[in-house]
């Protein structure tokens, strides 16, 4: 059975450490560049209805000129928003009519291509979730800058933010939820992990699906050449 998704990329960011050319431009190894990697993973998908990119005005030619673009079909817009956090972009496609809505970061690069069936899975099985994080394990690099989750009777229980005094196994990466979650995307909020802990304390069901491989922030040089060394090597 399809189900009705609508993909949405937020693509601002900038990589400030690595010359500040834009994160979703960085060039991956036989993939053509990271943004291109985000759109595969609805494109080819029955499940998904639309994609949706979010950028800010100086980012809008950059990605509108990028070759082979037109090859994804389920590209309905490309929307110029300035906005200033990640969730106030995001809840700019609240009052899409989808039924989910899938939000994956341009800035990362996972290598388990199946983790987005997993979550779709998970959320499919059990009617009663409201949302389904991929998760990963993380890497003991990682811990200041990823959202850590506890899990505990097969749901995620609670979320960390860039805390590294925190032990817990599994970052999240990427995030399916159904519409009872954006009363919790706040755009104040610098992005959606803040919005896991008030929605479980309010009694919503986070579940998660977790990936096989790992799972990159390519913001810095050394998780960037991480990524490549692991997929050219």
């Amino acid at each position: 059975m399809s189900k009705n998704i609508n993909h949405i990329i937020p693509a601002s960011g900038k990589a400030t450490r690595l010359s500040g050319i834009p994160k979703f431009l960085l060039p991956i190894p036989n993939m053509n560049n990271l943004i291109s990697f985000h759109l595969s993973l609805s494109e080819n998908s029955k499940n998904f209805k639309n994609i949706n990119i979010a950028t800010n005005s100086s980012f809008y030619e950059i990605i509108n000129n990028l070759e082979g673009l037109n090859s994804f079909k389920k590209l309905q817009a490309i929307e110029v928003l300035n906005t200033k956090t990640m969730n106030e972009t995001i809840n700019h496609f609240r009052y899409i009519d989808s039924e989910y809505f899938l939000l994956t970061m341009p800035d990362t690069f996972f290598t388990d291509r199946e983790i987005i069936k997993k979550m779709i899975h998970e959320i499919e099985t059990d009617q009663s979730l409201d949302c389904v994080l991929g998760l990963w394990n993380i890497k003991e690099s990682q811990r200041i800058k990823v959202g850590q989750c506890k899990i505990k009777d097969n749901i995620v229980v609670e979320v960390i933010d860039k805390n590294p005094k925190y032990r817990f196994k599994h970052l999240w990466g990427s995030v399916l939820f159904r519409k009872s979650l954006w009363d919790f995307i706040d755009s104040n909020d610098p992005h959606i992990g803040y919005s896991f802990n008030p929605a479980i304390q309010s009694g919503l069901k986070v579940g998660y699906a977790i990936a096989s491989g790992h799972y990159y922030d390519c913001g810095t040089i050394e998780e960037y050449w991480d990524m490549v060394r692991e997929i050219k090597f």
